[in-house]
């Protein structure tokens, strides 16, 4: 057989590539562990890359894969079964056994990038037993930290983040998942606390609950609240509904601290965005003689560095109450913010002593711009003094598109 030069010339390039790939090392892959009981018992030697809770046993358990993810390093796979998994090692929570955070007990502690993958949130249940936490992530702005396709339920905790709590600069993404029937005692989420980036898709964040009884001090975000400068929140195609933030009376002085957001909560965060989602039934409920006192029923937004997003949301039937009462469905404070082809309807600002801006409440200390584009529809809403749809107080600048529905309101749609 003689070869033209043209196929000699393929030939060696083939056999150039073929050496090259041959003296390439292997790639390195993230640890996988598949979770196979449902116990919750400690790995035998966390680093040894086995994920078992007695030497030879081959019984990996949820906290056993934790404590192995961490303690090696680069991203790891933690896989689930369609099961319940209770945690109940240490049985004593953040109450009584403080300041554990090697995931031996009480919450399952995360240092290190790791994907936890279930069958479906209705199927793959961690069960935090009302003992602690669920989560509780400490990991660096390096690590990236994945949820997907699991229910956190049961938390509570005397601290934040009933269900999970980011404490770190860590990345968050939950996919897919349910948090909800949370609860803290702190000044932050009752589902979800993150002062970190944190992603939601296609999650249900429900029935979680946040109580603090200090006077003088807020209570941020029922369901989900960020914090601080590198805090970013993006929500898309999620559900936010039924969470409540409460300030408890302080029985040595008859007063409350406040209570912002009841579904969610942003505080002096850096982004904001919200898209094809729903903020449905939250309540925020305080009797702080502040003027803030319960703000933001629904959402609730203070201090963003950059521009706050809304986009193709509803946001409905959610309430501000107590004592001074603003924003039933929504409350921006400081941010420049756009809602744009949002329903924004049946939310209630009701507070005893002040109630403004049923739909939205607007506060600007200096110029803050708000437009309300597309086909936004601000409607149905309800607040027991004034602004029923909209309410502004300070430096606004408000644009309402041509396209927009202001309407319907009680006891009138905007003021002033």
């Amino acid at each position: 057989m003689r070869w033209t030069g043209q196929e000699k010339m393929r030939a060696i390039i083939y056999v150039i590539v073929l050496a090259g790939a041959m003296a390439m090392p292997s790639a390195s892959f993230a640890a996988k562990f598949v979770v196979n009981s449902t116990d919750d018992i400690v790995d035998a030697a966390p680093g040894d890359g086995i994920c078992e809770t007695g030497a030879g046993n081959r019984v990996c358990t949820l906290r056993a894969a934790v404590q192995e993810a961490n303690a090696l390093a680069g991203p790891d796979k933690i896989v689930l079964k369609a099961k319940k998994y209770s945690l109940i090692a240490g049985n004593e929570g953040e109450s009584g056994g403080a300041g554990e955070d090697a995931a031996a007990t009480g919450d399952l502690d995360i240092s290190e990038s790791v994907t936890i993958i279930g069958q479906g949130a209705a199927y793959t249940v961690v069960d935090g037993s009302h003992l602690d936490r669920v989560f509780h992530i400490s990991g660096t702005a390096a690590d990236i930290i994945r949820f997907s396709g699991i229910t956190v339920q049961n938390g509570s905790v005397i601290g934040q983040g009933g269900g999970i709590f980011n404490d770190s600069d860590s990345a968050v993404t939950i996919t897919s998942c349910s948090i909800r029937d949370n609860l803290a005692y702190g000044t932050a989420g009752g589902g979800i606390a993150s002062s970190g980036p944190l992603t939601i898709v296609s999650s249900v964040i429900a029935r979680n609950a946040l109580y603090f009884g200090m006077s003088g001090i807020s209570a941020l975000g029922g369901g989900v609240a960020v914090t601080g400068p590198n805090a970013t929140l993006t929500v898309t195609g999620s559900k936010i509904a039924n969470n409540s933030v409460s300030a408890v009376v302080e029985p040595a002085i008859g007063e409350s601290g406040s209570a912002w957001g009841g579904g969610i909560g942003a505080d002096g965060a850096n982004t904001i965005m919200i898209g094809s989602s729903r903020v449905l039934n939250n309540t925020a409920d305080s009797w702080s003689p502040s003027l803030l006192a319960s703000s933001g029923g629904g959402l609730f937004i203070s201090g963003s560095t950059n521009p706050a997003t809304v986009t193709e949301s509803s946001i409905a039937n959610n309430a501000a109450l107590g004592s001074a009462a603003n924003g039933g469905g929504i409350a921006v404070i400081g941010t420049t913010s756009t809602f744009s082809g949002c329903t924004i309807k049946g939310n209630a600002a009701n507070g005893f002593s002040a109630a403004q801006g049923g739909g939205i409440y607007l506060q600007g200390d200096a110029l803050m711009t708000v437009g309300i584009s597309g086909l936004s529809k601000v409607i149905g809403n309800y607040a027991a003094s004034s602004g029923g749809g909209i309410f502004t107080s300070g430096a606004i600048a408000l644009n309402i598109a041509e396209t927009a529905t202001v309407a319907n309101n009680t006891p009138d749609d905007m003021v002033p």
